[in-house]
């Protein structure tokens, strides 16, 4: 009798493991950037580990950094190649919203597409949006994620592990031939003047 109650244990367990979704990520892409001063940088928000009949059906989240090195300038939501995942059936019905504040900026979007088309269609990992900004100081600064609600296709919550970047705005030194153009211009009228120098010399 044990090793039958121990059988359908097991049996329960391996069935409970393979219907318990993957861990899912959101982070920042890439996690680690330098720029240099004065340059526009991107910065896109990407989940992972979707699929197995798990999909995203809403996200609220914010991203924060650093406004004496990073000014934020617009969104754009969706994947570049896969297009919104949260608007599969192309009815603009998933009205995204980004919401900028001091140090971050609020993204929202929930989908309106039925659950199978989300459950068996959506990609298991995409670009949920994609953030410009301008570059303001020089320094270091973290870009952070806040995961203020998730929902799965049938708005039930689906937990996820967020995972930061990091943006290094560096001052750009000033390409070789540029320098040697301007040494140039200072040593040519110093050569100019030479043979009176060395005359009164």
């Amino acid at each position: 009798m044990q090793k039958v109650l121990l059988s359908l244990a097991s049996l329960y367990l391996l069935a409970f493991a393979a219907a318990t979704p993957a861990s899912v990520i959101v982070s920042i892409v890439p996690d680690t950037q330098t720029i240099g001063l004065g340059s526009p940088i991107e910065v896109a928000i990407r989940i992972a580990g979707l699929g197995n009949g798990t999909a995203l059906g809403a996200y609220d989240l914010n991203v924060s950094f650093d406004t004496a090195l990073l000014s934020f300038q617009s969104a754009q939501f969706g994947d570049p190649t896969l297009g919104d995942q949260l608007d599969l059936a192309n009815l603009g019905l998933s009205s995204p919203l980004a919401l900028p504040g001091t140090g971050t900026v609020n993204l929202i979007e929930t989908s309106l597409d039925p659950t199978n088309l989300l459950t068996s269609q959506q990609a298991p990992d995409f670009i949920l949006a994609t953030l410009f900004f301008s570059s303001l100081g020089l320094g270091n600064t973290p870009v952070t994620l806040t995961l203020n609600s998730l929902a799965d296709a049938d708005g039930l919550a689906l937990s996820a592990t967020p995972q930061f970047g990091d943006v290094n705005v560096a001052a750009v030194p000033l390409p070789l031939s540029f320098l040697l153009m301007l040494s140039g211009l200072g040593v040519f009228p110093l050569a100019q003047k030479w043979p009176k120098i060395a005359r009164t010399a």
